[in-house]
């Protein structure tokens, strides 16, 4: 039994947090783009050798390009879940509200389709699903969410997270301990290698800050 009463704030991110997409992305690159290609499974596609440059700013261009591709796509709204994460969606549902944040796009017709497939898929659980450029900050629409608790397999959003006042826990699903983006880890943030975790954690931040 739980001594909490639907006070919980969470926010959560989608991609490679909740999401296989990792594995979305390189199948559809592999299936419709170019089968030769060499992709290792489970890289980030900002990795990619396939962009035939070691230019930052080209790199992102591309990338950004296929992403929108790839967004347009069946495979978009075709993403394997992480083991867990309905479970846990649930559970944190049953604390408060849920709201999801992803940096995947501002296209209309694109951020329809993610929330009806993430409606479908998480059985209707979140609050509201908030959609934001490629890559872009997190900072001021976490600042404005004021949650309790938000999940990220990026370390800068978690350091985001953490830089206004939310409780960060870093999504470690392959327990690495450097990720692309070079990061480091804010040491006030939690980890959690699988969604199981969750409630672990969240019970432990709820004890600390002292939300009932």
């Amino acid at each position: 039994m739980h001594f909490f009463d639907k006070n919980f704030i969470s926010i959560v991110d989608c991609d490679e947090t909740k999401l296989k997409t990792k594995n979305s992305l390189r199948q559809f690159y592999l299936e419709q783009i170019d089968p030769t290609a060499n992709i290792e499974p489970g890289t980030y596609s900002y990795n990619w050798p396939v962009w035939g440059t070691r230019d930052p700013i080209k790199i992102k261009e591309k990338n950004k390009a296929f992403c929108d591709q790839w967004c347009d796509s069946e495979y978009f709204t075709n993403i394997e879940p992480y083991e867990g994460s309905l479970e846990a969606i649930k559970y944190l549902h049953s604390l408060g509200p849920v709201y999801v944040l992803t940096s995947i796009t501002t296209k209309p017709h694109q951020i329809k389709r993610r929330k009806d497939f993430l409606a479908q898929l998480y059985e209707n659980k979140f609050t509201d699903i908030i959609c934001l450029g490629l890559g872009e900050s997190k900072k001021e629409a976490l600042r404005k969410l004021g949650g309790h608790a938000f999940f990220d397999d990026s370390p800068q959003f978690v350091n985001e997270a953490i830089s206004v006042g939310t409780p960060g826990i870093w999504v470690n699903h392959e327990n690495v301990t450097d990720r692309p983006d070079k990061e480091p880890l804010n040491p006030d943030a939690y980890q959690m290698t699988h969604w199981k975790q969750a409630e672990m954690i969240v019970d432990t931040i709820r004890r600390i800050k002292k939300i009932k």
